[in-house]
């Protein structure tokens, strides 16, 4: 039983490998990040190497991204050198709003993606279509993991220490898509 597990694994990583040249994946160079606005936070004009990023998409009526906030903004205060852009296409003055009335639960960048380059190069890139999703770019400016942000705890801290295993990732991101 074993082995046939492991074949499995073998042929859906090698799969998963020949799809990934054509989907936007663990271990994909990031795309670029070209935001229209920052409504919150110092602007970000782009990856840098040498740094961490964590690229979120969220809207301002999605339940489970608001839910999420008060996470996302423990996060950016444990790790102050990762860089956290929380992203949405929504109208810039309803971000705004948003931005207002939830401050305190926002301690990370904020920006509109209103023409929806980044969703488009990001989301869609990735066959991704729900909200909150977040990328974490590590420092040689790579996919490093997709997934919801209330689950990247443990991921972003063993990218930031270097221990974090990409092969098992994707193998795992696969399960998760499947």
């Amino acid at each position: 039983m074993s082995r046939t597990f492991v074949a499995f694994v073998l042929l859906t990583t090698t799969a998963g490998q020949a799809v990934a040249a054509d989907l936007l994946t663990i271990g994909s160079p990031a795309p670029a990040l070209k935001v229209d606005t920052w409504v919150k936070g110092a602007p970000v004009s782009g990856i840098e190497k040498g740094k961490v990023y964590v690229i979120e998409f969220w809207q301002t009526t999605c339940v489970p991204c608001i839910k999420c906030m008060p996470h996302l903004s423990d996060l950016q205060r444990q790790h102050q050198s990762v860089i956290f852009a929380c992203l949405s296409s929504e109208p810039e003055p309803t971000i705004r709003a948003f931005v207002a009335k939830n401050d305190k639960n926002m301690g990370f960048r904020v920006g509109v993606d209103g023409k929806g380059r980044m969703w488009k190069s990001w989301m869609e890139a990735s066959g991704l279509e729900g909200t909150p999703t977040a990328f974490i770019v590590d420092a040689v400016g790579k996919i490093a993991w997709i997934g919801n942000p209330a689950e990247m705890d443990e991921p972003l801290r063993q990218i930031l220490e270097g221990k974090y295993d990409s092969q098992l990732a994707i193998i795992s991101l696969r399960f998760r898509q499947a």
